[in-house]
This record gives structure tokens, sequence and C-alpha cells, in this order.
């Protein structure tokens, strides 16, 4: 009987240890949602599934907006080095959402595993990558318009400013233009939309 009382908190002891071991490597360290980002730099997006709305404000920094009930769950780290971020975000795995403001002049580079991503208000190169899920990126219209190099391995391309629409296996568009800027976008499964904005809007 006594080596059963023994036993009994060595295996909840046990427990508590796997348990705060899993929630040490799952968070990995303190959460950081905003950094200071001057204009002009390249910030370069890690994702884990989710929905993201990626919007482009006349902020200089870098700001993470997520649900408060979510932020037990999620792991953020924006690591700033001169005119170059990274951000790395991931959150749980059931309807997370999250929005990240950047400078409005800033490139993109975006890679994310499934869900949504957009992309609005944000002026500069875009390379945005999706595994499955639905990618929407908005450009500026007129002179400014950027050039496009688009694609999907399977699903609908629609790309609003060159009136182009297409569905089904690998489809893709490109197109050049004299603008200094350039939006790349890939799709592997689901849907890539391009849409125009009037202007780039310079409010929040």
């Amino acid at each position: 009987m006594r080596s059963a009382r023994v036993a009994l908190p060595v295996v909840i002891v046990g427990a508590l240890v796997i348990i705060i071991a899993y929630v040490g490597w799952r968070h990995g360290g303190p959460n950081q949602f905003e950094a200071a980002f001057t204009p002009g730099g390249k910030v370069a997006l890690d994702l884990s599934a989710g929905g993201y709305n990626i919007r482009g404000t006349p902020e200089n920094r870098i700001r993470v907006e997520i649900d408060s009930h979510d932020i037990r769950d999620v792991r953020c780290n924006i690591d700033v080095s001169g005119t170059s971020a990274k951000v790395i975000l991931e959150g749980p795995s059931n309807n997370f959402r999250a929005t990240i403001y950047v400078p409005q002049r800033s490139d993109l580079k975006v890679d994310q595993t499934i869900g949504d991503l957009v992309v609005t208000n944000v002026e500069g190169n875009k390379d945005l990558g999706l595994n499955i899920g639905r990618l929407q990126v908005e450009v500026a219209s007129g002179a400014a318009q950027p050039s496009f190099d688009g694609s999907v391995n399977l699903g609908s391309l629609r790309a609003g400013p060159w009136n182009v629409e297409k569905g089904g296996f690998f489809r893709d568009y490109a197109t050049k233009s004299a603008s200094p800027y350039a939006v790349r976008a890939h799709v592997d499964i689901g849907d890539l939309e391009v849409s125009q904005a009037a202007s780039l809007s310079k409010a929040q």
C-alpha cells in the first residue's frame, strides 16, 4: 500500500513535468506583438494556418493584432535587423485570425500554409505564397500598376486589373509594366484574386 502511495505523487510530478515541457516548447519564449520598423524595408512573414489581413499604414512599425482570447495559444516573434524584418506567427488550429500592420511602403515576402490571406494598401514588391486556401491582393490603379506574375496549381485565377479569369489545373498569367514594383503570387490549391484600388490610402 505504501508503494502505491509513493507511486501516485511520482506519476503526478512526471505528468506536470511533461506538461510544462510541452508548454515551454510550444510557446518558445515571450511573445512580441509589435516593433519599430522604418518604411522602405523588406518584411518576411512566416504564417501558420489561419486567416490573415496584412495592411499598410502610415505608422513606422510592425504590429500584430489578434483576439485577446487567442493570446495564450499564440507564438509570435518579430525580429528586426536594419531594413529587414522577420515575423513568425503561429496560432491555434481552430479559426485563428490576425491583422498584421506594416509601413505602407514595404516589400513583402509571405509564406502561409492554409487559410485566407488578404493584402491591402501596401506599396512595394510582393512575393506571396499560399499552400491551400484563398489569396487576395490589392494593387493600385493607373500608372502605378505593378508588373504581375500569378499562378495556381489547382483552382481559380482572377486578375481584375488585366481582365483575366481562369480556372482548372496549372493556370497562370504574367505581365510587365513601367512600375518599379512587381507582384508575384502563387497558390498551390485554391483561389488567387487580384483587385484594383483607386489609390493607396494614407490613412489606416
